[in-house]
């Protein structure tokens, strides 16, 4: 579990901030904090199209920012409660030892009122090419499914 927040700072930029809650048995904050931008490439009635990077920060027993993401967090609303995204952390970057993630998920939310949304997703496939030059593919090996619902103070969720 996570707990985080996202900010609208205008129309088309929004940051945000994650890190990991532990509830069981006792609640404890994990030793990670996300900090996340997008922009708003594209806007229309059924496509939204968001450009971003991600840096993970680690306060633990490893390198404080061990890398970072980039985003092309696409999402087709197919109604007013439903829709589909991909794109998220589509890159992922590894500062040392030096290695690069190319990620296909795919997910999916629902609208359940204007202030809360839940949704699934997984990843379907990675490619990782380090910087020794070992590459290691893995397609449908095993597909991790994450749960998410998300609850809006103001309004609907944006991109």
């Amino acid at each position: 579990m996570a707990a985080g927040a996202l900010y609208g700072v205008s129309d088309k930029i929004q940051v945000g901030a994650l890190t990991p809650l532990g509830i069981d048995p006792n609640v404890e904050w994990g030793e990670n904090l996300n900090l996340s931008g997008h922009y708003l490439v594209h806007d229309s009635e059924k496509l939204d199209v968001a450009a971003g990077v991600g840096i993970p920060l680690n306060f633990g027993d490893r390198d404080v920012l061990p890398g970072f993401t980039v985003d092309a967090n696409t999402r087709y609303i197919v109604n007013d409660k439903i829709w589909v995204n991909t794109g998220n952390s589509l890159l992922a970057i590894a500062i040392d030892p030096s290695a690069i993630n190319l990620n296909m998920n795919v997910g999916g939310a629902f609208q359940a009122t204007e202030q809360l949304s839940v949704g699934l997703g997984t990843q379907l496939a990675s490619i990782v090419v380090s910087g020794d030059g070992n590459e290691t593919t893995t397609v449908g090996d095993f597909i991790p499914l994450s749960k998410q619902s998300m609850v809006w103070p103001r309004h609907r969720a944006g991109f």
